[in-house]
C-alpha cells in the first residue's frame, strides 16, 4: 500500500524539477563593452611598459610625426609625465622634451611589440592587440591573435574586443557611406588648387624623389632626379604638374657659386607648367634655387636655405665669410612666374633676389626669414631685394617677412642706381622686428629712370616695429611719378614720402608719423595717425588664394591678452586647424583646435604682436 503513494510522489518530482528549471529567469545580456575604456586602458598600459623600460636606463626608439614628417625620436630618460627625447633630422640632432601623449599608441605598440614575449606577457599581447585592431593594422593585429591563443582569458577577451571594434568600426562606416564617392586624393585633388585652374587636378602627375634618376618614368614608382627636372632635360608639356616628394635636396656642390638652377622650362598663360612640394611634407632644396630661362612657371611649396648656416654666426667681424652655398631665391630671370608659398631661411645673402629681368612675377604667401650678414661697417642682405624693368608689374603679396636686427638689412628693398623701380604690387604682407625695434625698413625708392618711380601701390600690409614705410628716398631724379599708399597698419613705425608729383595716403593706421616732403599733391585723407589704442586685440586674417586651406594671421596684442576669439567667417566654418610659427614652420604646431561656428580662441601668450600660419587639417 505504500509504494504506490512513493511511486506517486517520485514521479512528480521528475515532473515539477524540470518545470521548476524551464520557468527560471533567463540571465541579462551583457552590456556591449566599451571600447573607448579598454583601449584606454591598453594605451596606458603601454605607456606604463615604456616608462618602465626607461626608467632601468635603457634607450628606446619610437617612430612619431614630428615636424610633419617621420622621424626615430631616442627616448633616454623619464622626468614625471616628460620623456626627453633626440630627434635625428637632416642636420644632426636635437634633443628637447616630448610627453607619453605626443606619442601616437601605434608608435608606443610598434616600440614595445618586439619586447613583450609571447611565452611570458598574455597581458602585454592583449594590449598590443586592441591597439594595433582599433587603428586598423590588420596584418599585426591577426598575428597577434594568433600569439594570444596560449592564452584561454586574453584570448577570450580579444574576441570581446575583436566583435566590439568591428561592429564599431561598421558603424562609422555605415555613416560616412554617402560622402565616399568625394574622394579626396593627396597631391591630385581639385580642392588644393586654386578655382580658375581646377584643370590641374586632372593631369597625370609626375614626380621627383631624393633617390630618383635622369632615366627614371617620372612616375611614383620611378621618379626623376631634381636636375634633370629643373633643367629642363625632362620634357614637360604645359600643364604639367610636377610633384617634389619629401626629402632633403642637397645640392652636391657646396660653394658660393654653387645651386640650384632652374631653366629651359615653358608653360603658357593658359596652362602653366607647376612644381610643387608634396603636400604636408618638408621638401628642402638645401643650397639655395637660382631661376633664370623659365615662362609661366609656378613654384610652390618648397623649403629653401643652406644647412651650412644653420647655427652658424653672421657676424662676419668675428666669424671668417667661408666658401659656403647662400641659400637664397635668386630670381635672376623668368617671365609670367609665381613662387608660391615658399620657407626661405638661413640666407647668408638676401632671402630673395628678385630681379628686374623677371617680368610679370609674383612672389606670394611665402615666409622669408633669418637672413643676411654683418661686415665690419654695417649688415648686409634683405628679406626682399628688387628691381624692375621700364614695364612689367611685379607684385610682392601675402608673405610674412621678418625684419633682420642688423642695421643696414631692410625687410624690402626696391632700389636701384641705374635703373627703374616701377610698377609694383606690395599687398597683404605681415612685417615685423626680428630683435630689435625701428630697423628693417621697408624702402621703395632710388630709381633712376625715366619719370623715377611709378605706379607704386602699398596696401593692406601690417607692419610691427619696422622702422617704417619709406618711398622715394635715394632718387636723383628731381620728382617720381606717383605712389598709392593705401588702409596699411603700422605701429612703432612712419610712413615717409618724398619728392613725388603725386602722393596718395588714405586710409591708413600709424602709430608714427605720416609725412610728405617735395611732394606736388600730396592726398592726405581718412588716416588715423597716433589714435587710442584699442581695448582688445586687433586680429587680422589672411587667406591664401592658391591655397584654400591655407591662412595667415596677425594679432595686435594691445594690452598683453593671454588668449583672443579669431573669427573665421569667409575662411571656413567648422572643422580642425593647426598654427605654426612661422619662424619654426616645420617644429610642432603652436596650437591645435577645432572651429566652431567659424570661430576659435587662440593663445597669445601675452606678447605685444603675433604672427600664425594657419592650417586647416
Amino acid at each position: 500500500m505504500l509504494i504506490l503513494p512513493r511511486l506517486l510522489s517520485i514521479t512528480l518530482c521528475l515532473i515539477i524539477i524540470p518545470l521548476s528549471l524551464k520557468s527560471e529567469p533567463e540571465k541579462p545580456t551583457t552590456p556591449s563593452p566599451n571600447i573607448s575604456k579598454f583601449y584606454s586602458e591598453a594605451v596606458n598600459l603601454l605607456g606604463a611598459r615604456l616608462k618602465e623600460r626607461l626608467n632601468s636606463g635603457k634607450k628606446v626608439s619610437v617612430y612619431t610625426k614630428l615636424k610633419k614628417k617621420r622621424q626615430k625620436v631616442v627616448l633616454v630618460s623619464t622626468k614625471g609625465a616628460a620623456l626627453m627625447y633626440e630627434i635625428k633630422t637632416n642636420y644632426g640632432m636635437t634633443k628637447g622634451k616630448l610627453s607619453l601623449k605626443d606619442i601616437k599608441p601605434v608608435d608606443l605598440a610598434n616600440t614595445l611589440s618586439k619586447s613583450i614575449s609571447s611565452a611570458k606577457d598574455g597581458t602585454g599581447l592583449l594590449a598590443l592587440y586592441t591597439v594595433y585592431y582599433n587603428s586598423g593594422y590588420s596584418k599585426k593585429s591577426g598575428a597577434i591573435y594568433k600569439r594570444l591563443k596560449k592564452y584561454p582569458e586574453q584570448f577570450k577577451e580579444a574576441k570581446i574586443r575583436k566583435k566590439a571594434i568591428a561592429a564599431q568600426l561598421a558603424k562609422k562606416k555605415k555613416k560616412k557611406a554617402p560622402k565616399a564617392a568625394a574622394k579626396k586624393s593627396k597631391g591630385n585633388s581639385g580642392s588644393i588648387w586654386p578655382a580658375t585652374y581646377a584643370w590641374m587636378a586632372k593631369v597625370k602627375p609626375y614626380y621627383v624623389a631624393v633617390n630618383g634618376k635622369e632615366s627614371g618614368k617620372g612616375s611614383k614608382s620611378s621618379p626623376w632626379d631634381i636636375s634633370s627636372v629643373l633643367t629642363g632635360k625632362q620634357k614637360l608639356d604645359p600643364g604639367s604638374v610636377v610633384w617634389v616628394l619629401e626629402g632633403n635636396y642637397k645640392n652636391p656642390g657646396r660653394t658660393k657659386k654653387d645651386w640650384h638652377t632652374i631653366g629651359r622650362i615653358k608653360g603658357t598663360a593658359e596652362k602653366p607648367i607647376v612644381i610643387r612640394g608634396e603636400l604636408g611634407a618638408r621638401v628642402t632644396l638645401d643650397g639655395g634655387l637660382k631661376v633664370g630661362g623659365i615662362e609661366h612657371v609656378w613654384v610652390w611649396g618648397l623649403e629653401i636655405t643652406a644647412s651650412e648656416n644653420i647655427g652658424r654666426s653672421r657676424d662676419y667681424r668675428t666669424a671668417p665669410n667661408l666658401d659656403l652655398p647662400e641659400g637664397a631665391l635668386q630670381i635672376l630671370g623668368g617671365r609670367n612666374c609665381k613662387y608660391i608659398n615658399l620657407i626661405i631661411q638661413e640666407s647668408s645673402a638676401n632671402g630673395v633676389g628678385f630681379w628686374k629681368p623677371a617680368k610679370d612675377s609674383e612672389i606670394y604667401g611665402s615666409v622669408i626669414a633669418k637672413y643676411g650678414y654683418r661686415d665690419a661697417k654695417r649688415g648686409h642682405g634683405h628679406a626682399i631685394y628688387t628691381q624692375n624693368l621700364k614695364d612689367g608689374k611685379k607684385i610682392i603679396s601675402n608673405n610674412i617677412i621678418w625684419g633682420h636686427p642688423i642695421h643696414g638689412c631692410f625687410s624690402i628693398h626696391a632700389y636701384t642706381e641705374g635703373s627703374y623701380i616701377n610698377n609694383y604690387e606690395v599687398i597683404e604682407n605681415i612685417v615685423y622686428h626680428g630683435g630689435q625695434p625701428k630697423r628693417s625698413p621697408f624702402l621703395i625708392g632710388g630709381g633712376n629712370g625715366e619719370g623715377g618711380t611709378t605706379d607704386i601701390y602699398i596696401e593692406r600690409n601690417l607692419l610691427y616695429g619696422i622702422r617704417g614705410i619709406e618711398i622715394g628716398p635715394y632718387s636723383k631724379v628731381p620728382k617720381n611719378t606717383d605712389c598709392h599708399i593705401k588702409d596699411n597698419v603700422v605701429v612703432g613705425g612712419n610712413i615717409a614720402i618724398q619728392r613725388y608729383k603725386l602722393a596718395e595716403v588714405t586710409g591708413n593706421t600709424v602709430y608714427g608719423r605720416i609725412s610728405a616732403n617735395q611732394v606736388d599733391e600730396f592726398v592726405d585723407k581718412d588716416n588715423k595717425v597716433n589714435p587710442p589704442k584699442p581695448k582688445k586685440p586687433s586680429v587680422y586674417v589672411l587667406p591664401n588664394k592658391y591655397d584654400p586651406s591655407r591662412a595667415h594671421i596677425a594679432v595686435y596684442n594691445w594690452n598683453k591678452a593671454k588668449t583672443v576669439k579669431v573669427s573665421l567667417d569667409g575662411f571656413m566654418k567648422t572643422g580642425n586647424i593647426e598654427l605654426r610659427d612661422p619662424l619654426d614652420y616645420y617644429g610642432e604646431p603652436i596650437f591645435r583646435a577645432k572651429v566652431s561656428n567659424s570661430e576659435v580662441t587662440v593663445p597669445l601668450g601675452g606678447k605685444d604682436f603675433v604672427v600664425f600660419v594657419l592650417l586647416k587639417k
